[in-house]
């Protein structure tokens, strides 16, 4: 969980209540960064361009991977080359639809589709905090109806 503040009791009571209701805790700062891993994720409109296109300029630019699936492509790169893949796609005019170097779960935990429910609720809960920037997760939504993450 993210947050950015100017009142670090308030927002910790705030996330704390909130995790309490679901009956979770507060970690210590960091206590689960071992789960996560920081990637640069750049999603593009896969009907806009061509594979050998996105391929090629990522490729060059230094990324790391380039998943085509669906109507989308992600490009992924190490957080220390996101600019550079990011500033080489904007050179050549082709738009993004997202952008950002975010934390990855480097594997997904599988739980009841009620029990993803409730921890999914959680979620838009502290989402719903002014404070909080951002909540990382590793559950794996794919028992959800709608798969949202």
């Amino acid at each position: 969980i993210e947050t950015l503040t100017d009142n670090k009791n308030r927002t910790a009571a705030d996330v704390r209540m909130i995790l309490n209701k679901a009956n979770g805790s507060l970690a210590t700062a960091g206590a689960v960064t071992r789960l996560f891993e920081r990637k640069g994720s750049i999603v593009l409109d896969a009907e806009k361009y061509t594979e050998d296109q996105v391929m090629e300029l990522a490729l060059e630019a230094g990324a790391e991977d380039v998943v085509f699936s669906g109507g989308s492509i992600e490009v992924t790169t190490h957080p220390e080359d996101f600019t550079k893949v990011l500033e080489s796609f904007q050179t050549k005019g082709i738009q993004t639809e997202m952008a950002e170097v975010s934390l990855v779960p480097m594997s997904r935990t599988v739980l009841e589709k009620d029990t993803a429910e409730k921890v999914m609720g959680m979620i838009d809960r502290l989402e719903e905090n002014d404070d909080v920037q951002n909540v990382y997760h590793n559950l794996d939504t794919s028992v959800l109806d709608d798969g949202e993450e």
